[in-house]
């Protein structure tokens, strides 16, 4: 219904309610924005966690710097190459033994040396028997692996070197304590040669301790000893997406609010009757005889509404 279908008497009726009223719903106009006023922004698209978020294979971060080269003409670092030096120097020990006994006993002593037979055994206070020739074996191993720089050389050559020194000092020990075979450490001449093999064999299982122990300080990186482990590169962090930067939030535009009609006001009350002659602040009355005007004429109502 719109303002001018509530005025049953009329633009000018006085009573007439001039409030707008609704129309159909929903009212026309654009659709208002989303979202609407006073509900809170919306988050953003998702972000994983950089712990949580896994490596891609391509493109996920910069692969890892080239490394560093090795320092030319150290023959080695972090000890190894002395190492290697020091069991080339025992391995030539032990195969001299191995000549003597050979030179003394011929070829047969070969089967001794792998513990076969000791038929053909050699009265000396050191010989070649089947621990030496384990040992022979296991010097060639780590002299070719300090060579070439192996990380695990320092700790194996460490074990095997001070086990044989160990032997070698129990038997020199063995020899200086009982008066017979301490006559015998020196005499004959060959008895000396073979017992300073053994004072060898104690002194680099010495020097080989002194060695791991004064470069263990510098360490040794995987892959290339003596390089400090800060000249490579680090483990790279797990990839994660940038974080997407958020548009501000800004209100929908609201439709204008209809105007609010003006408060309504009454109609002034309709005049008093006026009173009738003789009544206190009426007219006087008129005198007899006096002829009736249109004053004298009794109150009419109001006129009835058309019908129809």
């Amino acid at each position: 219904m719109t303002q001018g279908q509530n005025e049953p008497y009329g633009a000018g009726n006085p009573y007439a309610d001039r409030t707008p009223q609704a129309g159909p719903y929903p009212p026309p106009g654009p659709p208002a924005a989303w979202p609407p006023q006073g509900v809170p922004p919306q988050p953003g698209p998702w972000t994983p966690h950089p712990a949580a978020a896994p490596a891609t294979p391509w493109g996920a971060y910069a692969p890892p710097a080239p490394r560093p080269a090795r320092p030319a003409g150290t023959g080695g670092s972090g000890g190894t190459a002395v190492i290697g030096v020091l069991l080339l120097v025992l391995l030539v020990a032990e195969l001299c033994v191995l000549g003597y006994d050979l030179a003394e006993a011929g070829a047969g002593y070969l089967s001794v040396t792998v513990g076969y037979s000791y038929a053909e055994y050699v009265g000396a206070p050191v010989g070649f028997f089947p621990y030496d020739t384990a040992l022979c074996a296991a010097l060639v191993v780590l002299a070719v692996a300090a060579f070439t720089r192996r990380s695990w050389v320092r700790p194996a050559a460490t074990a095997l070197l001070a086990v044989n020194a160990f032997s070698a000092a129990s038997g020199l020990f063995n020899q200086l304590v009982h008066g017979s075979s301490r006559a015998h450490f020196a005499d004959p001449t060959s008895n000396l040669w073979l017992n300073l093999t053994a004072v060898l064999a104690v002194v680099i299982g010495i020097a080989v301790g002194v060695v791991v122990a004064a470069t263990r300080t510098a360490g040794t990186a995987p892959g290339g000893p003596g390089l400090p482990a800060a000249a490579f590169p680090q483990a790279p962090t797990p990839y994660a997406p940038a974080p997407q930067a958020q548009a501000p939030y800004a209100p929908a535009p609201q439709a204008p609010a209809p105007q609010a009609a003006a408060p309504y006001t009454p109609a002034p009350p309709a005049p008093a009757p006026y009173p009738a002659p003789g009544v206190p602040g009426g007219p006087p009355p008129k005198p007899q005889g006096a002829p009736a005007g249109p004053a004298d004429a009794a109150p009419q109502g109001p006129p009835a509404p058309p019908v129809g």
